[in-house]
């Protein structure tokens, strides 16, 4: 029995060492060029148009490339990949709490570099709701524990496609927290469709590092061939990373 007891603390004490163990951003990524790396680490973050057969960011990392995976099963024709690092030190609990203030999203702007001087609403309005009722909720208590795993709904409003529905779902792993969104109800454009339940995922990996918080999302999106021509993915994320990531940082 005694030795039993310590092969299980043997055991535990390995996983805690294999698991536990905080990374580099040089360990993870060995291979970036500076540019690229400057990026990551800028106040915006790196984003690049990819394509199923195409990943540049996560083709040169040490992450699992099943994240990428329910995004690639769709085949989706615009889709990009986003890292970046938010240079602040935390915990899973601290950064699952930053994530559920949603009403701290409300009202925030940024600028597009084309237009300086101008700003933009990042949403016209965006609230959390239940799956079967639209009556905004308030953001949820700060947690002292995260759960395994946890789903919520949004509601987002943008002056041309108007409201928009999201289901997130949020999985906890030992040395990640990873957050999938997908949309839940057709989205239309002056009372068009243009995208059915499910033509718009995200997934999104959140990784605590040597360096703070790194966060890798790869988002593909299913549009008609007229949408296509006239939707850039890759700017509009970007455009759109560094108020994002100051909402982040600000709930910590």
């Amino acid at each position: 029995m005694k030795k039993l007891l310590m092969l299980v603390c043997a055991v535990t004490l390995w996983s805690l060492a294999v698991y536990g163990q905080v990374r580099a951003f040089n360990s993870i990524f060995p291979h970036l060029d500076t540019i690229t790396k400057a990026a990551i680490f800028s106040p915006h973050g790196f984003v690049q148009a990819c394509t199923p057969s195409s990943l540049p960011i996560l083709s040169q990392s040490l992450l699992d490339t099943a994240i990428a995976t329910p995004i690639l099963s769709h085949n989706f024709k615009l889709m990009a990949e986003v890292v970046a690092v938010i240079q602040e030190q935390t915990d899973f609990t601290h950064l699952y709490n930053a994530l559920g203030n949603i009403s701290g999203l409300n009202g925030r702007v940024y600028q597009k570099p084309a237009q300086s001087g101008k700003y933009f609403y990042l949403f016209d309005e965006i609230s959390r709701i239940t799956a079967t009722s639209l009556l905004p909720l308030p953001d949820p208590a700060p947690a002292s524990e995260i759960p395994l795993q946890d789903t919520f709904y949004l509601r987002l409003k943008d002056p041309i496609f108007g409201y928009s529905y999201y289901r997130v779902v949020m999985v906890r792993n030992a040395e990640s927290l990873v957050y999938t969104l997908t949309n839940y109800k057709p989205l239309f454009y002056y009372f068009v469709p243009v995208m059915r339940e499910g033509d718009f995922r995200a997934q999104v990996y959140l990784e605590l590092i040597d360096e703070g918080i790194l966060a890798y999302s790869i988002a593909g999106v299913a549009v008609p061939d007229f949408f296509v021509s006239l939707m850039d993915i890759a700017p509009a994320i970007e455009n759109r990373m560094e108020a994002l990531i100051q909402w982040i940082v600000e709930g910590l």
